[in-house]
């Protein structure tokens, strides 16, 4: 709030409350995330850790706002919930790191020559996979779609995971 009245006490409990919920959401959907690669992982804990400290100094300065007021009027920020949250930003953080560890390598290789995706697939992995799963991944992870399928070109970068 840009005052600090009694309704904007009101508004700013309402706010930290919403911020909250919103916080945990955010690590509930980290926790159900399925990662891809190593980068993935690394960029989701920026993220969050971003998200959290953004969050944390917003609700601050609505604190410092109210600091000028008698105690019975001054407003602190999330007293019930901050050790909670910093808790739950700790167990979401942990769970990636062993994400972190758990997924392969993504490595990105330049084309010398033109080649076929098929046989690159052949060639990194050793054969398409179980249902042509390692295939699907080539294909996903490099989003190759009409004619990229049948040849790409030489000079172009081609992400694979080892």
């Amino acid at each position: 709030p840009a005052t600090t009245t009694p309704d904007d006490y009101n508004k700013i409990t309402g706010i930290e409350f919403a911020v909250s919920i919103a916080l945990i959401m955010i690590a509930q959907i980290v926790a159900t995330s399925k990662f891809a690669s190593r980068a993935d992982v690394v960029s989701a804990m920026e993220n969050i850790i971003n998200i959290f400290n953004s969050v944390v100094a917003q609700i601050e300065e609505s604190q410092d706002a109210f600091s000028g007021h008698d105690i019975d009027f001054q407003y602190f920020s999330q007293i019930p919930t901050y050790s909670a949250l910093i808790g739950l930003y700790s167990e979401a953080m942990n769970y990636l790191i062993l994400q972190f560890y758990n997924l392969k390598i993504e490595k990105t290789i330049i084309l010398k020559v033109p080649r076929s995706p098929i046989e690159i697939c052949c060639t990194e992995y050793g054969g398409l996979g179980e249902s042509d799963e390692l295939y699907s991944l080539l294909l996903e992870s490099n989003s190759l779609h009409g004619n990229d399928i049948l040849l790409l070109p030489a000079g172009r970068s081609v992400k694979i995971y080892i």
